[in-house]
């Protein structure tokens, strides 16, 4: 077995042993005190929302885009899905 302080073996039908809590101490405190834990550059949120695109641009749709079009009744409909499966089939 590889020398890890935290593994440790326990016969196989033994009941469990109970792991001691220690309170002291937090994940983010152990993943600071084994160098696992890396701090983030902090961001400015205003130059952030300063430099992207405002979603109004991307979101611009023409007015008039449905302009001209009927719309359907239900009857029409049906009868467009029978036609396009009888293409399909």
């Amino acid at each position: 077995m590889l020398n890890y302080p935290s593994l440790h073996q326990e016969p196989r039908y033994a009941p469990a042993g109970v792991i001691p809590l220690n309170r002291d101490r937090s994940h983010l405190d152990w993943l600071a005190a084994h160098g696992r834990l890396i701090a983030r550059q902090r961001e400015e949120t205003e130059d952030r929302l300063l430099d992207s695109i405002d979603l109004s641009d991307l979101l611009d749709v023409e007015e008039d885009i449905f302009e001209g079009t009927e719309v359907e009744t239900d009857q029409e409909l049906d009868t467009l899905d029978e036609e396009y499966l009888d293409e399909t089939a």
